[in-house]
């Protein structure tokens, strides 16, 4: 009778593990793990914080063509959830012996913490962790709607906790605070997110994903914030261009400046925000454009846009948007982008 490579149990005739329930297929690779046998795929990577579990942008962006196609993947759901379903009547069993036999042999960040609860979720998320300062409990109250686009909190809006209202589950709230240690990707669908507690502090970056208007309310807001200025190439003529197998570069197809960019001609379009320095490329941003456009993106001297894999006739039109943060786009975009190189 064969014994189960990763308890010791007997395994039965038909290959299930009467001990942890393991089921074996014929010729089943295993590997060697401190000297202890585990199936291939089974060991978890200890050796990074836990972090919550985020549909990426382009997940977000394109949820309206994923809703076309929802019919076509039924059968491959149901499977999904059929193998599921078997792990999850396996689970306990594995993580008391991933307890006993594995756990003590793996070095452990000494914040980790591995909880895991009935629906097999491991770890609760908690944004604000590292964050060592924290906004006055009282203030002004404050509100404001924000379409799609780029807002810098201390301008645009002023620092406080903010309780965000959206109209679809898919309309997204990002938060980037590098100096408070904050990233945050929240979306009602996702039924815990952090959209009733956004602790938005001075310098910190909103970015406003979807296709509608996000209402945004504070009742601690500061009252020492300076609004944005008035754009002074506000006013002057929108600039068409086509995208189809094209870069547009800033500096050359435009000039620097912070716009507003509007989808005018195709169904759906994600724009990759791009910089070559040297001939090495950084990517800097990438984000859905429709007709509902988005605010504030700074164009800096160098950068360019692209719509990558793309058959469809595209075109967009950029109208100088009414504010800016400063008369400097290369400094703005430093503020905007992480991966910014300033030459």
């Amino acid at each position: 009778m064969r014994n189960c490579n990763l308890c010791g149990g007997n395994v039965d005739s038909q290959g299930v593990c009467k001990e942890c329930g393991m089921r074996y297929q014929e010729n089943e690779t295993v590997a060697e793990i401190n000297n202890e046998a585990k199936p291939v795929g089974t060991a978890q990577n200890s050796s990074t914080k836990p972090q919550k579990t985020w549909a990426s942008p382009q997940q977000v962006a394109q949820k309206n063509k994923g809703k076309k196609n929802k019919g076509k993947k039924t059968k491959l759901l149901a499977g999904i959830i059929t193998i599921l379903l078997a792990l999850a009547s396996i689970l306990p069993n594995v993580m008391d012996i991933y307890r006993a036999r594995i756990e003590p042999h793996i070095e452990l960040p000494k914040d980790f913490n591995l909880n895991f609860d009935d629906d097999g979720e491991a770890f609760n998320y908690d944004p604000y962790k590292y964050t060592e300062k924290t906004l006055p409990e009282t203030g002004q109250e404050f509100a404001i709607e924000l379409a799609p686009g780029f807002y810098v909190v201390g301008r645009d809006l002023p620092e406080g906790t903010y309780v965000a209202t959206t109209v679809d589950d898919f309309d997204t709230v990002q938060v980037r605070d590098s100096e408070n240690m904050i990233n945050l990707f929240e979306y009602s669908y996702e039924e815990e997110n952090y959209l009733d507690d956004l602790r938005l502090f001075e310098g910190a970056v909103v970015f406003i994903e979807g296709e509608n208007p996000i209402h945004f309310r504070s009742e601690n807001a500061s009252s020492e914030w300076v609004a944005p200025l008035a754009n002074p190439n506000a006013g002057e003529p929108a600039i068409s261009q086509k995208l189809t197998g094209k870069k547009i570069l800033v500096g050359e197809d435009i000039k620097p400046g912070t716009y507003d960019i509007t989808l005018v001609r195709g169904e759906y379009l994600f724009l990759n925000l791009k910089q070559d320095v040297g001939g090495e490329e950084y990517n800097l941003d990438n984000f859905e454009i429709t007709t509902i456009g988005k605010r504030n993106v700074v164009l800096a001297e160098g950068m360019y846009l692209f719509a990558e894999d793309t058959e469809d006739e595209l075109e967009i039109l950029l109208t100088p948007s009414q504010t800016i943060l400063s008369e400097d786009p290369a400094s703005d975009a430093v503020l905007l982008y992480s991966n910014y190189v300033v030459e």
